[in-house]
């Protein structure tokens, strides 16, 4: 298997019109000339071989998948227990997820459609009306309403579902840098779960260090208190740690290869002395810089994953219909096969349109899902224009695996009629379009998608709600808590108790849309789900890690009863993060707010002329005796 650029252009002398291996991809991070790494081919996955995966633990399927994007025979013929490229890919899987809380990696959380109805919390959901008015399959004509399962991905040990593909690229670039003999070090800007998770990852391991950067006051506390918690506190342009920064350092992720650094200011301002490092090319070579964002490969391929795993533990065996205007059969991708299309859709909480980007590559790959419905909040006009009207304008956060999204689709056409017959005339983008289109993106001015590659677009199944407001992830976080309390049949049946179930907002932005598209099918909407559908809301963090926004949303006064809500979790990295949240809650108690008393170091509004130097004086900490150039 080979990688290029979503910029590649053969007829270049440029690195542009490179083919890349995998281990090249994945040590590259960002493509040299800008771009973002796709494989160059899409392997095919046949519903025969996805049926034949049932049963597979999640590390297993991980590894059957991942071992595709490695080896160049077909998905039925690749060799899955032996080295793929010299990696021992199956003893890299399973120790990737080897600190998940829970064994199964993933579960699957159940919630009760009326509980999401604004029109009605407590009626049965067997009462509610028709669904849909299109023809259904007879054998689904005897099933439920659609059926909503959370997929908690939370369960890693910074409890968000970035820790899935950052366990695995973190251990693959571990594994590669070790056969090289070198060491790099890795740059992180994050606005909440990123820095956490990568953290988490790196701590420990030989050849690789991490400087993390985030945003003072635009965290929640628990975030920071992880990424704090991870600070070396040694060297650079911070003081030697000392009081609640020994605390960290001696509890749950203190560790001598990761420094974390607060800045004054947005996101948007701490990645201006990343870029600036990272676009210098004899800086970057020297001192042998790299990225675990989600532009890494890796972190997109393990997104995929979860898709198939929904429809292998959630759907029935050739969970799809062979009837209705959704349902026909079709000719399959490799002329033969039957294609058929699923009453599978996902919900997908969107920023940087990376997990949206995974579900597009999963359906091209075969996997039979219906709609890919980007859920966003007030940030996400760029992409609901950009799907709905195919202008692609900044109004707002970049997301910028777009530009992996307009290459698949231009490379890969519509899936009406399959991979070869679904490319319309006027639907094509070179690497140099596409260059261009995110050349005028960035620079503020507006680019419009060919009317056949916005058609290819949506015939995947990709959509984008309306943004959902904070208020109205508030009351979708108190009504399926208090919804679950007040147990009843569906409480009951669903083993809520009286407990409830909670929601953290990213996750709960997904859940109010899913409602919303509820009613929809209920009126009978083309795009509301459809009688018998299996809906997957993707659950992206423990709601521990939101602590203050699950507290205003369920209207609780008491901090005692707000811990025991979030006490919800299993294995170390719970109790370990409550303890630092208490330890961050001591400093604040003390009058020690925003920059004052941190435990490491700050970079002031200030001093933003400083702040690429102040950042080359922890990388030069980190680096230390190992030297600038990478050498082990």
């Amino acid at each position: 298997m080979r990688y290029i650029s979503t910029r590649y252009d053969p007829s270049s002398s440029s690195p542009s019109s490179r083919r890349y291996s995998f281990r090249e991809a994945v040590l590259a991070g960002w493509a040299p000339d800008g771009g973002m790494f796709l494989p160059e081919r899409i392997p095919h996955v046949s519903l025969a071989l996805l049926e034949s995966w049932r049963g597979l633990t999640y590390p297993e399927l991980v590894t059957k998948l991942l071992a595709l994007f490695m080896d160049d025979g077909d998905a039925e013929d690749a060799t899955q227990n032996a080295e793929v490229d010299k990696v021992p890919l199956r003893k890299i899987v399973h120790a990737s997820f080897a600190s998940f809380a829970v064994p199964e990696v993933v579960r699957w959380k159940a919630l009760p459609w009326p509980y999401l109805s604004s029109s009605s919390t407590t009626a049965s959901s067997s009462a509610s009306p028709p669904l849909s008015r299109h023809p259904l399959p007879s054998f689904l004509e005897k099933q439920e309403p659609p059926s909503l399962y959370i997929a908690e991905l939370f369960h890693g040990p910074s409890l968000a579902f970035k820790d899935l593909g950052m366990q695995v690229l973190t251990n693959l670039l571990e594994h590669y840098l070790l056969q090289e003999g070198r060491r790099m070090t890795f740059l992180v800007g994050t606005s909440g779960d990123t820095g956490p998770s990568a953290a988490a990852a790196v701590q420990g391991k030989v050849a690789m260090r991490l400087v993390v950067l985030y945003p003072l006051g635009r965290v929640s506390t628990f975030q920071e208190a992880q990424m704090l918690a991870a600070h070396d506190g040694v060297g650079g342009s911070g003081e030697k740690a000392s009081g609640v920064a020994a605390e960290a350092k001696a509890g749950t992720l203190g560790t001598p290869n990761v420094r974390v650094v607060a800045v004054e200011g947005s996101s948007d301002d701490l990645d201006v002395p990343i870029a600036s490092l990272f676009g210098d090319p004899a800086y970057r070579a020297k001192h042998a810089l790299g990225s675990l964002n989600s532009v890494n490969i890796v972190r997109l391929l393990v997104q995929i994953f979860h898709f198939f795993y929904a429809y292998l533990q959630l759907c029935p065996a050739r969970c799809a219909s062979d009837e209705g205007p959704e349902g026909r059969k079709e000719g399959g991708r490799e002329g033969g096969e039957e294609d058929f299309r699923p009453l599978l859709s996902f919900v997908v909480p969107t920023g940087a349109a990376g997990h949206v980007t995974a579900g597009l590559l999963a359906a091209m790959m075969g996997l039979p899902l219906r709609r890919l419905l980007m859920a966003t909040n007030s940030n996400g006009r760029v992409l609901r224009r950009l799907v709905k009207e195919g202008v692609w304008a900044q109004e707002g956060a970049a997301p910028y695996n777009v530009e992996r999204i307009l290459s698949l689709v231009a490379r890969e056409g519509g899936r009406e009629g399959g991979r070869e017959g679904g490319r319309e005339e006027g639907a094509s983008l070179t690497g140099r379009d596409i260059k261009e289109a995110m050349e005028t993106f960035y620079a503020g001015g507006l680019w419009a998608l060919p009317p056949a590659l916005l058609r290819h677009l949506k015939s995947w199944g990709v959509a984008c709600a309306e943004p959902v407001e904070a208020g109205a992830v508030e009351e979708t976080i108190r009504a399926v808590y208090e919804g679950g309390r007040e147990g009843g049949r569906e409480g009951e049946r669903e083993g809520w108790g009286k407990g409830g179930y909670l929601l953290d907002p990213h996750t709960a932005v997904g859940v109010t849309v899913a409602g919303r598209e509820m009613e929809r099918g209920r009126e009978g909407g083309r795009e509301g789900w459809r009688k018998g559908e299996v809906v997957v809301g993707m659950g992206c963090a423990h709601p521990a890690k939101f602590k203050e926004t699950v507290q205003q949303a369920l209207q609780l006064t008491s901090r005692g009863a707000a811990a025991e809500l979030l006490m919800m979790g299993e294995g170390p990295a719970y109790a370990g993060a409550q303890t630092e949240v208490m330890r961050m809650e001591e400093r604040r108690n003390g009058g020690r707010e925003g920059a004052d008393g941190l435990p490491c170091p700050v970079f002031r509004a200030s001093e933003k002329g400083q702040w690429r130097a102040r950042l080359e004086e922890e990388i030069a900490a980190l680096e230390g005796e190992g030297g600038e150039d990478g050498a082990l």
